[in-house]
């Protein structure tokens, strides 16, 4: 009886020490690696997960990054994860990462996750402000060439004026000519004037013809008169 009892005994050790370690060798599978640093002109945290349990339909491994304090990234994996993440920042100051993993299988779902230890030095980037990118300075733009002014065209310069033309009076010149009269004694007869009533208005004035008749026949009385004192003398 004591010889089955120890056999008993025996028999639960083993299945505890054989559950024990079939439970802790996933645990040992689960490999997990963190490193930091300036590459780039940036922060890059270098991640290296592996030997996970797969992903399901419904179940999932996740991995959530953080970066001075700060919300960075969540990532849902698999089996493995072997992947950079960078961020642009300030690199003439330090800064650091922090990791956390939530997987899936293990015992109470909680067995196999990990957090990154806040005084891990791998997981500090270090100020590099070699790696800090050349501020561009924007090209300078060259003036634009002056083009030579436009030539204009010389101003219209306005005729010039003429002088009127000067206009010559005319002078109108009457030539009265004057004939001897013969030596036979002549009686002018008188010509009766008209009435103003009885001649049509013809727009000609008489006056001038009228005072060259009177003209001549003083001339040819005068004339006449001198010759007679003449022959009377003779």
């Amino acid at each position: 009886m004591q010889l089955a009892r120890v056999g008993a005994v025996l028999g639960v050790a083993a299945a505890v020490v054989t559950t024990g370690l079939l439970t802790a060798l996933p645990a040992s599978a689960h490999n997990k690696d963190f490193k930091a640093k300036c590459e780039d002109g940036k922060a890059v945290l270098s991640v290296n997960l592996t030997q996970y349990a797969p992903k399901t339909d419904d179940k999932t491994n996740y991995l959530k990054i953080t970066l001075d304090g700060q919300h960075f990234k969540i990532i849902e994996f698999g089996d493995k994860l072997v992947e950079k993440y960078s961020a642009e920042v300030d690199l003439t100051v330090q800064h650091k990462f922090a990791a956390e993993v939530d997987a899936y299988d293990g015992h109470n779902g909680k067995q196999f996750d990990h957090k990154t230890d806040p005084a891990d030095k791998r997981l500090i980037v270090e100020p590099c402000p070699e790696q800090v990118p050349p501020v561009e300075e924007p090209p300078v733009e060259q003036p634009p060439a002056e083009e030579p002014p436009a030539e204009e065209p010389p101003a219209e310069e306005p005729p010039a004026e003429e002088p009127p033309a000067e206009t010559v009076p005319v002078t109108t010149t009457t030539t009265v000519a004057t004939t001897p009269a013969p030596t036979t004694t002549t009686t002018a007869a008188v010509v009766p004037v008209a009435e103003k009533d009885e001649l049509a208005s013809t727009g000609a004035s008489i006056a001038i013809p009228l005072g060259i008749g009177v003209v001549l026949l003083g001339g040819g009385a005068g004339l006449l008169f001198f010759l007679r004192r003449r022959a009377s003398n003779s």
